[in-house]
């Protein structure tokens, strides 16, 4: 596994790069200091994921910088790695894979790298009995959420459209086909983490722009489990 980071900071830079290759043996951490640094390494390298900066001194902002580098190369994982939690709902603009809070420790690192390997192993579907003889499948990175309705259960794309209804269906029931990455937000809705693109309370916004409820009672849980999926607490 080859990893670049991105960092003006030596001294941050090295640390990360440290914890990098204590968590994964074997593999290699190259370091660059300027995102002018980054295109060119891009081109001669297959990295497997770029640690980035947020805050690049005498440098375009890191979000910015991400996007350009989304035009070009849009399969790199990039994490943000950042000591500013603010940024939180402005980094999902150029869909990164995690967010990484300075001073990096090697359980922060740990969970990182757990999103990661995530990423890479993802493509489960969802399996539903649509009738008595047949049944309907939905890979679940293409579910946002999913809502009882009138005792219906709603399936809802990333664009926020109607994928799917099902009649006399419980979210009890499929609950466990979803897994770790999505989150009973409500008692009617359960949400796909990684179409959150912000949490305030009792609310949170999807990166389709649609505004979903938190309960009260389960809004500390939505926004800690939401902050351990980024690779954080919050």
């Amino acid at each position: 596994m080859h990893f670049l980071v991105c960092d003006d900071d030596p001294s941050d830079a090295q640390v990360l790069s440290e914890l990098l290759r204590q968590q994964i043996h074997g593999c290699r951490v190259s370091v660059v200091h300027s995102g002018d640094e980054v295109i060119p390494f891009t081109k001669k390298n297959t990295l497997n994921a770029l640690f980035l900066d947020i805050e690049l001194a005498n440098d375009i902002g890191g979000i910015e910088f991400a996007a350009e580098l989304r035009k070009t190369y849009q399969n790199i994982p990039i994490v943000f790695y950042t000591s500013h939690i603010h940024y939180c709902e402005e980094i999902f603009t150029v869909s990164p894979a995690a967010l990484l809070l300075k001073p990096a420790t090697s359980e922060r690192v740990r969970r990182v790298m757990h999103i990661l390997q995530n990423n890479e192993t993802s493509g489960g579907c969802l399996t539903i009995s649509s009738t008595k003889t047949s049944l309907r499948q939905i890979p679940l990175d293409q579910i946002a959420y999913i809502e009882n309705i009138h005792r219906h259960l709603t399936v809802f794309g990333t664009d926020g459209r109607v994928l799917a209804e099902f009649c006399g269906k419980k979210l009890t029931e499929i609950g466990a086909q979803l897994g770790k990455g999505f989150l009973l937000c409500h008692q009617s809705i359960i949400v796909n983490m990684s179409e959150i693109s912000s949490v305030r309370r009792y609310v949170l916004k999807l990166r389709c722009g649609i505004e979903l409820p938190i309960s009260q009672r389960r809004f500390g849980t939505v926004r800690k489990c939401w902050g351990e999926y980024l690779g954080e607490t919050l």
